[in-house]
């Protein structure tokens, strides 16, 4: 299964991109200026003028840098925790793209699983990074419980994704690959995550819905779909003749596209007797994912029969009447 990739197309424009290596830039040189130490190839005279002005402008640096053990050998450790990581995740999503399955579910599962990848290893690498640095990592986790009651109150709706995510993942109501509509909007379901839900229409338009704003689904590839034809014939073609002739049109049809067709189409009667035309039905079981292409077939097949066999289809057409100019004069 390949993975489902970027959703959105995120373009900078020069602008931004100046700016943001203006910013880099910056914060480059604060970083040095708090901490001399890491400036290479000066003198120590050099990088004690510089540690005074930075407690001059900044205040007690020094104080602050106990708060960190910031130095080369940290952030080479740094580098390295973060290309390990990186390492990590790659392989895990290398070994969970190489599961083939044709059961939703189990790729349900290996959708989830791949998304939760990317949190489980930002939350490590945040917690490895900072002690790393020497932040006493312990002392954090002591006010979990107030940051968490903190965070409740303005994430609300974030913890409510993730939970509905997960019963996404335990349940089969939802799976990756199920044809399914929510709010109005019919697609395929190409990623279940964490937080969203992806969802594909023919188009190829990609609908992302929030877990917790997934209320009411209509899945269409629980169950047998059917397809469901209406074609036209005059008033003045005669209906027996017309119906039996139907019939033996959609006779072997369901053997003809055995692929698509789950059995031969059947003729239901008369749905309408409209302003110009005996409307008339037909309806076929598919696949849901056969649904649009079952249709085309029906109405090629009808089309050919009915010209076989000289019934008209009736269409709209525009009469005028002009008078003869001795009748105007």
């Amino acid at each position: 299964m390949k993975v489902f990739k970027d959703i959105s197309n995120i373009s900078l424009s020069k602008a931004q991109v100046r700016k943001l290596v203006a910013v880099a830039v910056v914060l480059v040189i604060i970083f040095f200026f708090c901490n001399p130490q890491l400036i290479p190839f000066v003198p120590d005279s050099f990088r004690k003028s510089v540690q005074d002005t930075a407690s001059k402008i900044f205040g007690d640096v020094e104080g602050l840098a106990g708060l960190f053990t910031i130095n080369w050998g940290s952030l080479f450790r740094l580098v390295i925790m973060v290309l390990s990581l990186y390492l990590v995740k790659g392989l895990c999503k290398y070994c969970l793209s190489r599961i083939k399955t044709d059961d939703n579910h189990v790729r349900s599962w290996i959708s989830f699983a791949s998304s939760l990848l990317n949190y489980v290893f930002t939350i490590v690498g945040i917690i490895w990074g900072l002690s790393i640095v020497g932040v006493n990592v312990s002392a954090i986790f002591a006010g979990v419980s107030i940051l968490a009651l903190a965070i409740s109150f303005g994430a609300e709706s974030l913890v409510e994704d993730v939970i509905t995510g997960v019963f996404l993942a335990f349940d089969k109501e939802l799976n990756v690959g199920d044809i399914v509509e929510i709010d109005g909007f019919r697609g395929t379901v190409k990623e279940i995550g964490v937080r969203c839900t992806y969802i594909m229409d023919a188009g190829g338009n990609v609908q992302t819905i929030n877990n917790s704003d997934i209320r009411k689904v209509l899945n269409r590839s629980a169950a047998e779909s059917t397809a469901v034809v209406d074609v036209s014939i005059s008033y003045a073609a005669d209906l027996v003749k017309v119906e039996s002739a139907l019939n033996e049109i959609l006779t072997g049809l369901g053997e003809k596209y055995g692929g698509i067709l789950l059995e031969d189409p059947r003729y239901l009667g008369v749905e309408d007797l409209g302003e110009s035309a005996v409307v008339l039905r037909v309806v076929a079981k598919v696949a849901e994912s056969n649904i649009f292409t079952a249709k085309r077939i029906l109405r090629r097949e009808i089309k050919l029969g009915f010209d076989r066999l000289g019934v008209e289809i009736p269409f709209n057409q525009l009469v005028i009447h002009q008078a003869d100019d001795e009748e105007e004069k």
